[in-house]
């Protein structure tokens, strides 16, 4: 599909203080005292989170069961009352239950949807399924819920995009080191997220569509050679041909003195593309891990270098 056939994505209601936020684990388990804490530091900025279950017994290495998790996710989806949707935390297991989850659920009472990581796949889905903009941003224990100054950044600027204001953070690249990596300006839908996991989707009904997108991804504990993998995968399946640019965030926790880097790799796979890439935008397994409305329009400025989004992202 060219980026001139998409049709808009429905976008959900903003945010408002005194909103009920339903706080889902639709992957793997928090412990226990950090999400205590952290819905505690939520409630304090004056919102109304909710849960379904306990989810800091684990399962595994998921929260619960399939059926615990999909039961939850529809329970916060059909819920009247709540504006938002926030994943506790990463993981893994949310590409366990795409294909049992209830969409249209969501499609009918749109609702902001946050979270990263593994969250990627659910992302994917409500862009497939929904046709709804979803955002790829900070959880609720290691982000919005953690209250330390160094998730402040990412705290204010989610809000504030949620709230219905636009995010243009990513034009400051003194301030987050944002740099060129390949010149040029595209406009197109943000896909992608992390790496490893939009692998996985990769053949499925909820692949991403790459064409005449603009894909974000990132990653963490990837060796410079797996992140090579991906991207040849990417490449000679003629996916990352089809991109109109690339914002590239973190990709961190990996051995340092590895040869190549992952930037030489990435920089070998983005380069010769000839649209316009940017690297270190600040998102992914770090701080600020700064929120991206996956399925937004955005033009991308790799000559600033910048992102800026061409519409709202809220209803206000």
């Amino acid at each position: 599909m060219s980026d001139t056939q998409r049709k808009p994505l429905a976008i959900p209601p903003a945010l408002r203080p005194g909103d009920a936020i339903s706080i889902v684990a639709p992957a793997s388990s928090p412990q226990r005292d950090r999400f205590e804490a952290a819905m505690a530091n939520l409630t304090a900025r004056g919102y109304r989170p909710k849960t379904y279950r306990d989810f800091c017994t684990p399962h595994g290495f998921l929260s619960g069961t399939d059926d615990e998790r999909i039961t939850e996710l529809e329970a916060a989806f059909r819920d009247p009352e709540t504006t938002m949707v926030l994943a506790v935390r990463g993981g893994y297991g949310c590409g366990r239950i795409l294909d049992r989850v209830d969409f249209g659920l969501l499609a009918a009472r749109p609702k902001i949807v946050c979270g990263y990581s593994d969250l990627t796949a659910l992302h994917a889905a409500i862009q497939r399924r929904c046709g709804l903009v979803s955002f790829h941003g900070p959880n609720l224990v290691a982000g919005l819920g953690a209250g330390g100054e160094e998730q402040g950044a990412e705290t204010e600027a989610s809000f504030a995009m949620f709230s219905g204001q636009n995010l243009r953070d990513l034009a400051a690249p003194a301030r987050y080191n944002v740099r060129m990596l390949s010149i040029g300006v595209a406009e197109g839908e943000m896909i992608g997220g992390n790496l490893a996991v939009l692998m996985g989707l990769l053949g499925t009904p909820d692949e991403p569509d790459f064409d005449g997108a603009v894909l974000l991804i990132e990653d963490t504990g990837e060796e410079p050679y797996r992140v090579d993998r991906m991207l040849t995968q990417l490449r000679t399946s003629g996916r990352l041909g089809q991109i109109a640019g690339a914002v590239l965030g973190y990709f961190s926790d990996y051995d340092k003195e590895s040869r190549p880097t992952v930037d030489e790799v990435l920089a070998e796979f983005f380069g010769p593309l000839g649209v316009p890439v940017i690297a270190g935008a600040p998102f992914g397994h770090e701080h600020p891990n700064l929120p991206l409305p996956m399925g937004a329009i955005v033009r991308l400025d790799a000559d600033a270098p910048g992102l800026e989004l061409l519409q709202p992202v809220v209803l206000s």
